[in-house]
């Protein structure tokens, strides 16, 4: 159960009770002002606490790296939705980091571009989320969400072309089925203009299709062979401008 639903119960548990006893022993009526016990603030300390933690569970735009193209839109689609909104959420980059051959990222692969195009828009490390290990979308859900779920966060915003997120989608509902990830977890779509091959489009969202519903879990799909042909075929069809 989240963090914060345990201080809500708590909180009102304490209250009542307080409350009760207030109306059996404690209470007394002076001047039109009712006294409360130790236990009433005690519960009031922990409704704070609800609302503190409730706070806190911001929602994550994601940016996944792909082609060039795909990279700027997404990135793009990333800085205007977060001008927007108020609660001003977390940005997670999601894609394997390349590294030089002294374990530095590499200042020409995509994630330091996304890293350095954001902090030029004045984003703060803080607000930056990076997920640096995943090689196709699958692993691009299941590693965010691992990320995601360590900092309480249950909504999560996809920027990105409406055959990506489909896949997504086929992610999520599987999630959901086996119990990854709780039933009240959002993932919603913020549309970027399609850059993709659509021969690729639907070809990858077939091959996700069977991948995911011929195995008993997410983890399983991920370790199914199809993951070193979809790479094969995502470079030959979509490959990466250098």
């Amino acid at each position: 159960m989240k963090i914060s639903r345990i201080f809500l119960i708590i909180s009102l548990i304490l209250i009542l009770f307080s409350i009760n006893i207030n109306l059996t022993s404690y209470a007394t009526l002076e001047a039109g002002k009712i006294s409360f016990t130790p236990l009433f603030y005690l519960g009031l300390i922990f409704f704070i606490l609800f609302i503190l933690t409730t706070s806190k569970s911001l929602e994550t735009i994601m940016i996944l790296i792909g082609n060039e193209e795909a990279m700027v839109e997404r990135t793009k689609k990333a800085i205007e939705e977060f001008a927007k909104n108020k609660e001003k959420p977390y940005i997670l980059i999601s894609g394997e980091i390349e590294r030089d051959e002294r374990n530095r990222p590499r200042k020409d692969s995509q994630q330091y571009q996304i890293y350095t195009a954001l902090r030029e828009n004045n984003f703060l490390p803080k607000q930056l989320i990076i997920e640096g290990k995943s090689k196709d979308s699958l692993e691009n859900f299941l590693y965010s969400i691992k990320r995601l779920e360590k900092k309480g966060i249950k909504k999560l915003n996809i920027a990105t072309s409406p055959l990506h997120y489909a896949r997504f989608k086929l992610f999520e509902k599987k999630a959901k089925k086996t119990g990854l990830i709780e039933k009240d977890f959002e993932i919603n779509p913020l549309y970027t203009k399609n850059t993709e091959n659509p021969f690729y489009g639907i070809l990858a969202y077939i091959k996700d299709y069977f991948r995911v519903n011929s195995t008993n879990s997410l983890e399983e799909a991920r370790n199914k062979s199809y993951l070193k042909a979809g790479i094969k075929l995502k470079n030959k069809l979509n490959p990466l401008k250098k």
